[in-house]
This record gives structure tokens, C-alpha cells and sequence, in this order.
């Protein structure tokens, strides 16, 4: 299992810092008072993302944890291949939602910027407890 949630968190963590440097440095999508300031905005952004990565690999990890134990799946856990394509998935839409969401509903933007993260922990939680469940039913 700590394998898999590996996975995940280095999944999410590549696709963003990907990301954050495209949008930092080629569409210098930053805030105005960092505009110039590169290398700055570069190591905010990725402390940012260092901390997303987390909140949603502890989230989905405990979740799929819990799922596993539901549906008396404790023995399986799913593969590193899904972490890594689930957590690439997710750091990569989070970067156009956000700028969606920046450009529809500013004035909301904290609160759209928290469901994103309990969808994304809720979605890869179902996700990967499916799996496991599949991957049982399979090899019985």
C-alpha cells in the first residue's frame, strides 16, 4: 500500500511542478506584485503544490485504506502504475480549473479551490477501492 500511495503523491507532484513551471515561466501566469519576480513566484507555487500533493495523498490514501477494509479487500492494493496516472490526472486539470475558475468566479475562488480537493481525494479514493474490488473478484 505505502508503494501505491507513493506513486500517487509522485504523480501529482511531477504533473504540477511540469505545470507550474510552464505557467510561471512561458505564460507568466503569476500574481502582479510577482511579475519579474520568476524564481520567486516558481518556488510559491511549488510550495503550493508540495502541500496539494500531500493534503490529497494522505485524503486518498486513508480513504482507499478504509474502502479496502469495507469490502474486505485488506490483502489487495492497487497497482503504482494507477497511482502515478490518477495523481498525473489530477495535477494536470487542476491548472485549468483554476484558471476557469479564476476567470468565471474569483470572488469564490478559496471555496472552488477546497472542492477541487475533496473531489479529487473522493474520486481517486473510488478510483482505486474499485480496483481493488475488481482485482478481487477477478482472481477468485
Amino acid at each position: 500500500m505505502w508503494r501505491f500511495v507513493l506513486s500517487l503523491f509522485l504523480g501529482i507532484l511531477a504533473s504540477t511542478l511540469a505545470l507550474s513551471a510552464l505557467a510561471v515561466y512561458a505564460f507568466h501566469d503569476v500574481d502582479a506584485e510577482m511579475f519579474g519576480k520568476w524564481d520567486v513566484a516558481f518556488v510559491e507555487l511549488v510550495l503550493e503544490f508540495l502541500l496539494f500533493s500531500i493534503a490529497i495523498t494522505l485524503g486518498s490514501g486513508v480513504l482507499t485504506y478504509l474502502g479496502r477494509f469495507i469490502f474486505c479487500r485488506r490483502s489487495l492494493a492497487p497497482t503504482q502504475k494507477l497511482g502515478l496516472l490518477v495523481g498525473a490526472i489530477i495535477g494536470i486539470v487542476q491548472y485549468p480549473f483554476e484558471t476557469v475558475v479564476r476567470l468565471v468566479a474569483d470572488e469564490h475562488y478559496d471555496f472552488w479551490s477546497y472542492a477541487y480537493i475533496l473531489r479529487s481525494i473522493i474520486v481517486s479514493s473510488v478510483v482505486f477501492t474499485i480496483f481493488c474490488a475488481r482485482q478481487g473478484t477477478s482472481s477468485s
